[in-house]
């Protein structure tokens, strides 16, 4: 239901968030199932941005206006009214935010990425010649279909920074702010901050990238005043050894994930872009 309250009234633009709102509110406090509703709500809210990634802010000002005037009488097991809406929405969030998975996605065309390549490029396939010419359409719908999965990981980063720059709802702060964890993860490879580091993908880079991007400024403010410089001139330097391939590229375990690929040094350089006009 959340989902065509989005598709029903974006297309109006911020007018429409009030009359969006009211709607989104009814549909949750009348459900038979409130706390099935908010889940479910947070679902269309990925999955509308998956379609309208224009309208992100949309999906996410109107479920900020739904949570402000979602009654104490809804609850889940995060809490009552606008905590179990906005704590919700960060843990379902926080479930998005993780390395993409190609294995996750079974076929029986291609084969996938297992969790021990080392090459620059983890979320991709690998087909047989005999697969290519006796089964091409399969293939090439196989193709699509990972292109459908990588990019669905690239607006879930995309939606979790606008929650947090719009202050819908912040998934950690500071030193604990779930995606900016990941995002030092693409920058250093050797781990993702958790003591766990899974394949990394070219996918994932882009995400991180998007995904800090579209919060930056607002994780940031989220650390304390004297560490705010440091941490960006750390993205900064991190960011920038993604512009060097070859022999510049830094001598270490990390070399072979700077390989030159243009989309890593677009999505590198607006990055840095975006970095560059914050002033800590």
């Amino acid at each position: 239901m959340a989902l065509l309250i989005f598709n029903q009234f974006y297309q109006n633009g911020p007018t429409a968030i009030e009359v969006a709102t009211k709607n989104l509110l009814g549909y949750i406090t009348t459900a038979p199932s409130q706390a099935d509703a908010l889940y479910q709500t947070n679902r269309d809210i990925l999955a509308f941005s998956c379609k309208h990634p224009e309208a992100i802010d949309f999906s996410l000002l109107v479920f900020h206006g739904m949570a402000n005037l979602l009654p104490s009488i809804v609850t889940n097991h995060y809490g009552p009214g606008e905590t179990a809406a906005r704590k919700g929405l960060a843990w379902f969030l926080r479930e998005q935010v993780r390395s993409f998975d190609a294995t996750l996605e079974p076929t029986d065309i291609g084969e996938q990425r297992d969790w021990d390549y080392e090459g620059t490029e983890y979320a991709n396939m690998v087909f047989r010649r005999d697969e290519v010419t006796s089964k091409l359409n399969s293939v090439v719908q196989s193709v699509i279909d990972l292109q459908s999965k990588r990019r669905e990981t690239v607006i879930a980063w995309a939606v979790q920074g606008r929650a947090q720059a719009l202050d819908v709802t912040k998934v950690g702060e500071g030193e604990d702010a779930w995606l900016p964890i990941f995002f030092q993860g693409m920058l250093d490879p050797a781990s993702n901050g958790q003591g766990v580091m899974p394949p990394w993908s070219k996918a994932d880079y882009i995400a991180a990238c998007v995904g800090l991007r579209a919060g930056a400024k607002s994780y940031l403010e989220g650390y304390p005043a004297e560490k705010r410089e440091g941490k960006l001139q750390s993205w900064k330097e991190r960011l920038s050894e993604f512009l060097l391939e070859g022999d510049q590229a830094a001598e270490d375990q990390n070399m072979k994930f700077r390989d030159g690929d243009f989309l890593v040094k677009f999505h590198t350089a607006v990055s840095l872009f975006v970095l560059f006009s914050i002033v800590s």
